[in-house]
Order: structure tokens, then C-alpha cells, then sequence
């Protein structure tokens, strides 16, 4: 059965509304309801994800925002634009702009060395991997790892896995940790997407603001940007809104419920601490709001997050000569150096994804943000986030590209 909702701001209500604020409604009379959640209604289908929440907005409203397929496969509940998700990765750009305010209120450098606000990495070494596996001896770094390094995942820090993974370290103690072992590498000399960046980046917002990492972004970010269902922990009243998420199978119907994942995010907070590299969740709307601020170049109803400046480095590649193909990464993003010819995605575009395959991108050629929020968290094989992220992004732009 196929499950999918809209909603939308009628053209004609369009016109008579928001004339005042000079708004086009160009975009709204080529809009028909439903062709976001019709574009993705055939993965739905064939068993590739369980359900999505699908949403564009401009620089000032959301357009639209519709739902398809199933929050919870075995309940046979439908998305609902109120469903949850664990955001994972996307939480990176949030410490980004945190770090970002320190560097606009003056105190943190991007070019000086990590170890001037974390002395604990001072006199850090390097210990690379050999041809024949081995591993040569230890010696100092080329050059100091600069706080950019970290946010462009240049850094060689060893990865957080090599730890495994706890959840119930602190910050403090984890970057600890990390400032311990050796660099896998010379910093900026290779990109290797890596947790350990982030975690010592939000390390860095504590030292240099004097108040928790969590406290901050929540006071200077999430509060101030009314995104009230992004949270580290949910809320009581906030647990039943999670989307279930989902595994690949081999066995029909091609999914699988994942419930380590959704134990694990359930955690109470001594059992899991604020991650600055994957710990949040939030919905569509929330996310919308985030990006719609980065769109309008650090700014959303009349408050100041950044500087332009600063949303203009996030999202230009920083990685030139370390990664090549048609992706980069800014600072805390996923960044487009050349078109992609399926969605028709051209260069410029940035954001970022999460592990269970929710995503935002923000694109100023068209003046638009896209938000997908899914639960998937593998795939079948030929398939991948792109089987929905593409069809989706194209359809979008049909709608309301310039």
C-alpha cells in the first residue's frame, strides 16, 4: 500500500500572503503536490527503505515538505513530518559553526597548532604505515596540526574505533585519548574521514568558550535557531516519534530492523555523552532551519550565527590535491567540485550526510536546501543513499530550480 502526504502553501494563497514580502510564487504554480514523495514512492515499493521525510525550502520558507512510506514497517505506521531521527555525522557541521563563533569572537586561530588551546597533542608524533605494512619509526611531523586540519579531515589523528567507540567517555577524556597516540600521517597531507577530528574540534569549542561543549551549541545554536526536537537525549515524550531504522537483508522483504541502533540512541546520558561527531537527532523542519541559515550566508531571522566569510569556507573545498574526483570536503561538509549529471547537482553545492542516511544539502545557484530523513542504515547491492537522495534532488529542482 502506498503511503505518502504533502503539505503545501496553495499558489493562490502564495500570491496573496506573501506579496507583501516580495516573494516570487513562480516556484509554488510549478510545484504539483505530491511529486517529491512520487519520485521516491518506487523504493518504497520494491522494499529499498521503509520511508522518508522529504523537504525544500528557499531562504525563507519551507516550500515543501511530504512524507513517504512507513515510520515503522511492522506496525504499519506512516511517516509523519513529527518522526525523529538520529542525525549521526550531520552533527560535524553543527560543531563546525560552534567552532566557527569562536573563531568570529576572536579566540581561536584555524592556522595555529591544536596544541596552543589543547596542550595535551604538543610534541605529538608521527608513526606512518609502510608498503610492506610495517610500521616506520617515529618521528616529528612535517608541520604542526593546524586546527583547520581537523575540519577538513587532513589531520592524521588515529580513528576513534581504535578505542572502540566508547559512548560513555567524555569529551575531555576521549580527546585525551586521541592527543596520546601517534599521527597515521603528516597533517594535511591525506584525507581520511575521520570522528577523532570532530571530537577534538568540539574539545576545542569547550576550552575556548569555558562552558560544555553540549551547553554551548545548545545556547549559542539550537535554542537560538527554535530547533526544539534537536536533542542529545530524547525526551520521553519524544521517543515514540523515532522512525525505526533499518538493516539490509538478503531476506525478504530487504530490510531489517535494526534494534542495536535504536537501543543504543535510547541511551540515557551516563550511558552516552555528547558526541560532537555524530550525537544528535532532530526532524526535517529542525534541519531546515539550520540549513536554510547557512543558505542565507550565516544569518536567519534577523540573528547572526557567522560570518558569511565563514559559511563560505565551509562550504568551498578544502581538500584540493588530497582528494580528487567530483566530491570534496569544505570544513565540516561534503562539497561538489564538478556536475552531477543524474540530479543535475552542479558544483557548489555543500552538506552533509548521516550513517543511517539522513542528509542535508544546501545549494545557492538554485537558492534552495533539500532534506532528506531516512533510517537505512545498508543496502542492497548496486544501491546506495544516491538510489534516493538523486531522484529526489531531481525532482526538487524540476519544481522549484531557477
Amino acid at each position: 500500500m502506498k503511503q505518502f502526504t504533502f503539505t503545501l502553501v496553495s499558489s493562490a494563497l502564495c500570491l496573496i500572503v506573501l506579496a507583501g514580502d516580495g516573494l516570487a510564487a513562480e516556484a509554488d504554480i510549478a510545484y504539483q503536490p505530491g511529486t517529491l514523495a512520487k519520485a521516491i514512492q518506487p523504493f518504497v515499493d520494491d522494499h529499498t527503505i521503509a520511508g522518508a521525510v522529504l523537504l525544500v525550502a528557499n531562504k525563507d520558507r519551507i516550500l515543501a515538505e511530504e512524507t513517504v512510506g512507513f515510520a515503522n514497517v511492522e506496525t504499519q505506521t506512516p511517516m509523519s513530518k513529527d518522526n525523529m531521527f538520529w542525525i549521526a555525522s550531520e552533527t560535524k557541521s553543527f560543531t563546525t559553526v560552534a567552532l566557527m563563533m569562536m573563531v568570529d569572537r576572536g579566540k581561536v586561530n584555524l592556522d595555529d597548532p591544536v596544541s596552543k588551546y589543547l596542550p595535551e597533542f604538543a610534541g605529538q608524533q608521527v608513526v606512518e604505515k609502510q608498503a610492506d605494512g610495517s610500521m616506520a619509526a617515529a618521528r616529528a611531523p612535517a608541520s604542526p596540526l593546524l586546527v583547520r586540519e581537523l575540519l577538513n579531515h587532513t589531520s592524521g589523528l588515529v580513528q576513534d574505533r581504535a578505542f572502540g567507540g566508547r559512548p560513555d567517555y567524555h569529551i575531555k577524556e576521549y580527546v585525551g585519548l586521541l592527543a596520546s597516540q601517534p599521527l597515521q600521517h603528516d597533517p594535511g597531507t591525506h584525507f581520511e574521514y575521520n570522528n577523532s577530528n570532530f571530537e577534538t574540534a568540539g574539545r576545542i569549542v569547550e576550552v575556548a568558550s569555558g562552558v560544555p561543549y553540549e551547553q554551548f551549541l545548545h545556547d549559542n545554536l539550537i535554542q537560538p535557531l527554535s530547533m526544539t526536537n534537536t536533542v542529545w537525549w530524547a525526551t520521553d515524550d519524544q521517543k515514540p516519534r523515532f522512525a525505526m531504522a533499518y538493516d539490509y537483508s538478503e531476506t525478504p522483504p530487504g530490510y531489517k530492523a535494526c534494534g542495536p541502533q535504536r537501543g543504543f540512541y535510547m541511551s540515557p546520558p551516563n550511558l552516552r555523552t555528547p558526541n560532537p561527531a555524530g550525537g544528535l537527532a532532530s526532524n526535517a523542519e529542525d534541519m531546515s532551519r539550520f540549513a536554510r541559515m547557512l543558505l542565507r550566508g550565516g544569518e536567519l531571522d534577523g540573528h547572526r550565527y557567522i560570518a558569511a566569510s565563514d559559511v563560505r569556507q565551509m562550504g568551498s573545498t578544502q581538500t584540493a590535491g588530497v582528494l580528487p574526483g567530483e566530491g570534496g570536503y569544505g570544513f565540516g561538509m561534503f562539497t561538489r567540485t564538478k556536475d552531477h549529471g543524474q540530479a543535475g547537482v552542479a558544483p557548489g553545492y555543500f552538506g552533509h550526510e548521516g550513517a543511517w542516511s539522513t542528509d542535508f544539502e544546501v545549494d545557492p545557484q538554485d537558492g534552495l536546501v533539500f532534506i532528506t530523513m531516512m533510517q537505512q542504515g545498508g543496502w542492497g547491492k548496486g544501491k546506495g543513499r544516491g538510489t534516493i537522495y538523486d531522484p529526489f534532488w531531481k525532482a526538487a529542482i524540476a519544481a522549484f530550480g531557477k
